[in-house]
C-alpha cells in the first residue's frame, strides 16, 4: 500500500512539473491518456452508435482517482476499416475502488468512407491529432451544437468533405447508417433522410471559420451555391451572401 501511494505520487509530481496544465484547462494528472501511459489506469474503449462510444476504465492503484476525458481525446480504431472518432463533450468521473466503471462519451467520427462502430470494435486512446482539428475542438467541442453540425465541421477539417459527402449519414426510420442501402425485396433504393443539411453545414462553415480555418480553401466552399438553393433567410443565409460579397 506504501509503495502504491509513493508511486502515485511521484507520477503526480512528473506531470505536474512537466506539463501542469493541459490545453483543456484540466491538471496533466487528470486525463485517461496520461493515466493510462503511467499504469494508473486501465481502458477498454468500444463503439457503441453513429455517435456515442463506450469506454470501460478500471483503476490499477489503491488511491481514488478523478479522471478527465476531455473534449478532443482521439479514439482510433484498431480494425481497418472502421471510423476514428473524437470526443466532442468531456466526461469527468471518480474512480474510488477497483471496479470496473463505464462510461459512454459523444463522439464525432473522422473518416466518411468508412464503417460505423460497433459494439466489440476497440479503439486506442490517444490525445492528439492534427493541428487544425485540435483548433477546430477547441471551439465546437463542449458547446451546445447538435452533433450534425459538428460532424459536418469535423469533416470538413478532417477529410475536406463537400455537400455530397456530408450526406452520407442518413436516417431510415430511426436507424442511422453511414451508406445508401438497398430495400429488401424492392428494385429501388432507399436513401433514407440525409442527418446533415444546408443548415448544419453553414453553422459548420463558420465554426470552421472561428477556428482560424479559411472556409473558401476547402472543398465545400465550392458547393456554396447549390447549399444556397434551400437554405432559408436568416443569419446563416446572412453570413453566407456577405462571405460571398468578401470575395467580390
Amino acid at each position: 500500500m506504501k509503495q502504491s501511494v509513493t508511486a502515485f505520487l511521484a507520477i503526480v509530481i512528473i506531470l505536474t512539473f512537466s506539463v501542469p496544465v493541459s490545453s483543456q484547462g484540466y491538471p496533466s494528472y487528470q486525463l485517461i491518456y496520461n493515466l493510462t501511459a503511467y499504469d494508473m489506469l486501465d481502458v477498454v474503449a468500444q463503439g457503441d452508435t453513429y455517435n456515442t462510444a463506450k469506454i470501460t476504465m478500471t483503476r490499477t492503484i489503491d488511491e481514488d482517482i478523478h479522471v478527465v476525458i476531455p473534449a478532443g481525446t482521439f479514439l482510433a480504431a484498431r480494425l481497418v476499416g472502421v471510423q476514428d472518432m473524437v470526443v466532442t463533450h468531456t466526461v469527468e468521473i471518480d474512480l474510488t475502488d477497483n471496479e470496473p466503471l463505464e462510461v459512454i462519451v459523444q463522439t464525432a467520427s473522422l473518416e466518411t468512407q468508412a464503417s460505423i462502430p460497433v459494439p466489440g470494435n476497440r479503439f486506442a486512446v490517444f490525445d492528439r491529432f492534427s493541428s487544425p482539428l485540435t483548433n477546430l475542438m477547441a471551439v465546437v467541442g463542449d458547446s451546445d451544437m447538435g452533433f450534425d453540425t459538428i460532424q459536418a465541421a469535423v469533416w470538413i477539417v478532417t477529410e475536406n468533405g463537400d455537400w455530397e459527402e456530408m450526406g452520407i449519414l442518413r436516417d431510415f426510420d430511426g436507424e442511422i447508417v453511414g451508406y445508401t442501402r438497398e430495400v429488401e425485396g424492392e428494385d429501388d433504393e432507399d436513401e433514407g433522410v440525409r442527418l446533415i443539411d444546408e443548415e448544419d453545414v453553414i453553422r459548420a462553415m463558420i465554426q470552421v471559420e472561428n477556428a482560424g480555418i479559411d472556409i473558401r480553401r476547402k472543398h465545400i466552399w465550392m458547393d456554396h451555391a447549390a447549399i444556397m438553393e434551400n437554405l432559408p433567410s436568416g443569419d446563416l443565409l446572412d453570413w453566407l451572401n456577405q462571405k460571398i460579397e468578401d470575395l467580390l
